[in-house]
């Protein structure tokens, strides 16, 4: 029998674009069974019309889910600051969680529906089994909008979508209309599947408290409910100890494709942090201790070592970055991390200290076993796994003593606060309050597991004739000869599954981190990083052996000032700016680099 009762509405605004400013132009609210929908006039968009309407039909301590807060919310902040509305809103780096609106001795209150699911709105919809998410021609939003209008190709995002979108509607269409339907469908789906959602989480008993706003704060409350040996909490010194060597995953380029005839294969650990979880990790107090005589016990070890391999283990940060360099370096590095690397020839010359714990055992793993059986079930079930295992050790690293911050439109008392900034009005506050959940000891450990099984995926395709192209996080692109016996077997943990559209690759390129493209029997991949649209393989082929820059505008949105703005940027970048290995053989090999000495303190 189900707990749950439907109790949440949603809100869906549409925008114009005035120059590059965006501007409420149309809302649907649910309210139980209906959707009420306002559209403003280009004449009377900058007036108290449209707030107004939200204002007046929202209803009292009722919680509307948005699924994009934080673009709805700065673009009514202009308005609200304009027409002296009270407002709080939770952020974080100026990204909005949830709002409160106070008026007429109402209390409205928001929540954003992606930062609890994670999803888009359309993925949503598919797993929530409502109806699909529309297509609309967002590109004719603008001051000039007529109600009838003839779409074309260039108004939307895809061809795909512009013959979806005549096949329906044809090419001469009353705009208003459809984006009347448009928008009310964006509320429907997202009223529907957030109710859904929501019930799937009270039904499978992960938690009561419906106050919880973020798929993080969701998974580390559940597994803190039954939890009886992992510390909420360590002491802020051991994480001021840890936390500038808390490194994350292992992204680089190790080469290009230089054989004849050649056999370029990608894999990808499906779940590669859930199943590091599900090992070992320390439980129960913390203590450190100055009396080391060898890596033996579980736990950190402060080190100094000196690495000279073509594929460095242990990593360091290095102006900013994550960096597997070689030469004489020291700092604090997990046990089978610092084991990994004895065993292949990395020198420990001194051990400092050892931080450790009263336990080490598999205590997160019944969590994953739980999460990985909701995940089976499919559909919402399978997000709601999938986000609590995802987001469980990067919402347990995160730092104590970050700040809190709120946006508001008014300060009562100023002294509460430890930083205030003030934009055309609007109070962005901060204040210091040590979180209740952060275990450093917990997530430092799991990333350090995930860089072993990557390294040791590394190995085992040397080891079996092949050369290693590139790595991210959790998969490496690699390259053999044509003739080799590598397809449909295991190599340790890698699996080369020739079923999967993305194993097989027919060319490569790989320029930088985040930086490549790659040529598929029936499509391409091209990324930059920064970039939001990309060339075609063969330009950025051509521009990485020409040691050339790419160009592109990228459209970027932009709340600087507290209101939302979308510019045209021209980015550029050169694919010439590897700097985390040397180049060598025109391209076709890197060698890592070498440092005489450098202290691994931040």
């Amino acid at each position: 029998m189900s707990h749950y009762k439907i109790k949440y509405e949603a809100l869906d605004i549409e925008t114009i674009w005035d120059n590059d400013v965006a501007k409420p132009f149309s809302v649907g609210i649910s309210n139980n069974n209906n959707i009420l929908y306002f559209q403003t006039s280009i004449e009377r968009i900058d007036s108290f019309e449209l707030l107004e309407f939200i204002l007046n039909t929202c209803k009292n301590n009722k919680v509307y889910y948005v699924h994009n807060l934080t673009f709805e919310m700065y673009c009514f902040l202009p308005y609200l600051q304009k027409f002296n509305i009270d407002y709080k809103l939770i952020s974080a780096d100026k990204n909005i969680y949830s709002g409160t609106i106070w008026y007429k001795n109402k209390i409205i209150n928001f929540r954003c529906s992606y930062r609890l699911t994670l999803l888009s709105l359309k993925d949503l919809a598919i797993l929530a089994e409502v109806e699909n998410k529309h297509i609309f021609p967002y590109k004719i939003l603008n001051m000039k909008i007529k109600e009838i209008i003839k779409v074309k190709e260039d108004d939307f995002n895809n061809v795909e979508e512009y013959k979806s979108f005549i096949e329906t509607h044809g090419t001469c269409v009353n705009i208003y209309k459809i984006l009347k339907d448009y928008c009310k469908n964006d509320v429907y789906i997202t009223k529907i599947s957030i109710n859904k959602f929501w019930k799937i989480i009270i039904d499978s008993g992960l938690t009561i408290n419906t106050k919880i706003l973020t798929a993080a704060k969701l998974s580390i409350l559940n597994y803190f409910k039954n939890n009886k040996y992992i510390k909420k909490k360590i002491n802020i010194k051991f994480d001021r100890v840890l936390r500038p060597y808390y490194f994350g995953g292992r992204t680089e380029v190790f080469g290009n494709p230089k054989l004849d005839n050649n056999l370029i294969l990608h894999y990808d650990w499906s779940g590669m942090y859930a199943q590091c979880m599900c090992e070992k990790v320390l439980g129960g107090e913390i203590y450190t201790s100055e009396i080391v005589y060898e890596i033996k016990q579980p736990g950190f070890y402060y080190i100094e070592f000196v690495q000279n391999l073509e594929y460095p283990i242990l990593p360091i940060k290095y102006n900013n970055k994550l960096m597997f360099m070689n030469g004489t370096f020291s700092g604090w590095y997990w046990f089978e991390e610092i084991i990994l690397a004895m065993e292949n020839g990395v020198i420990i010359n001194k051990i400092e200290k050892m931080l450790t714990a009263q336990y080490y055992d598999n205590f997160i793993e019944d969590f994953i076993k739980i999460n990985n059986n909701i995940r089976k079930k499919g559909g919402l079930y399978k997000q709601i796994g999938k986000n609590n295992n995802n987001t469980f050790y990067g919402r347990l690293g995160m730092g104590p003593e970050r700040l809190s911050e709120e946006i508001l439109n008014k300060i009562d008392n100023p002294n509460k606060y430890v930083k205030i900034v003030t934009i055309n009005g609007i109070y962005i506050v901060y204040t210091k309050k040590e979180k209740s959940i952060s275990n450093l000891t917990v997530s430092a450990s799991i990333t350090s597991k995930a860089r072993i099984k990557l390294y040791k995926g590394f190995q085992e395709i040397i080891k079996t004739g092949g050369r290693l192209l590139y790595s991210d996080t959790d998969s490496i692109i690699c390259e053999y000869h044509k003739d080799s016996d590598v397809l449909d077997k295991k190599i340790g943990e890698v699996y080369f599954d020739s079923k999967n559209n993305d194993t097989i690759i027919e060319d490569a390129v790989f320029a930088a981190p985040k930086t490549y493209a790659l040529k598929y029997k029936d499509h391409e991949v091209v990324k930059i990083k920064g970039f939001n649209s990309n060339p075609s393989f063969d330009i950025f082929k051509k521009t990485f052996y020409e040691k050339g820059f790419i160009s592109t505008i990228n459209k970027e949105w932009n709340k600087k000032d507290m209101v939302l703005k979308i510019k045209n940027n021209v980015k550029k970048t050169s694919l010439d700016n590897l700097d985390k290995r040397t180049w060598c053989d025109n391209r076709k090999d890197t060698l890592p680099i070498n440092v005489s000495h450098y202290k691994n303190k931040i």
